[in-house]
């Protein structure tokens, strides 16, 4: 049986963030059939921008990301709530 594939993604970008703990630990005690992987560089992915999506001039952050999600079977977003609403 072939492992299913969880991209996690922490929407809390900080050195002790709580979501990055609760992401690891998540990681941690994923059940055997699971991997869980944390994409660790959303911080280096830019704003939006359809003049730049196209073939050639994509950030090589974004294309990286967007081959793990690909490649994943299931995305899993741990963020923050930001004043008692969803966060940018």
């Amino acid at each position: 049986m072939s492992k299913n594939t969880v991209l996690t993604l922490v929407g809390s970008l900080r050195a002790d963030s709580t979501n990055q703990k609760l992401a690891e630990a998540i990681q941690l005690n994923a059940p055997e059939q699971v991997e869980v992987l944390i994409h660790d560089s959303l911080g280096n992915i830019p704003f939006y921008n359809e003049d730049i999506d196209v073939e050639g001039q994509v950030p090589a952050a974004a294309a990286a990301l967007r081959a793990a999600a690909n490649d994943a079977d299931t995305l899993l977003l741990v963020t923050p709530e930001h004043n008692g609403t969803v966060p940018a």
